[in-house]
């Protein structure tokens, strides 16, 4: 089973979901994110993890494990109401980071 739909976060900005079921029974999400201009950047894979007043988003090309240092993660803080304040793991913008810590990365 496999469908695709057009989806819109605030920090990811649009872009496409194909959702496939693997013989598990689990579920992947392939995503081409989308930039402002209409180009696509090939496909990945989101992950979101939420613990307390965090909220961590990993991105990664397909296929990436999220034990790999191949990772974009980002960490949103909620502790301000209404300000939330959204921070690079590792103070970097690349995909050098671990999603399997996230946790205890350096967010700056």
């Amino acid at each position: 089973m496999a469908f695709l739909q057009q989806v819109y976060n605030y920090l990811l900005k649009p872009y496409s979901v194909r959702t496939s079921q693997l013989s598990d029974q689990s579920v992947i999400q392939h995503v081409a994110l989308v930039d402002v201009y209409g180009n696509t950047s090939g496909d990945y894979i989101l992950e979101t993890a939420v613990s307390g007043v965090y909220t961590y988003f990993g991105k990664a090309v397909a296929g990436t494990l999220t034990s790999a240092a191949a990772w974009q993660v980002r960490r949103i803080d909620q502790t301000v109401a209404n300000a939330p304040i959204v921070l690079f793991g590792g103070a970097v913008s690349t995909f050098t980071n671990v999603w399997d810590n996230r946790a205890s990365l350096t967010y700056g």
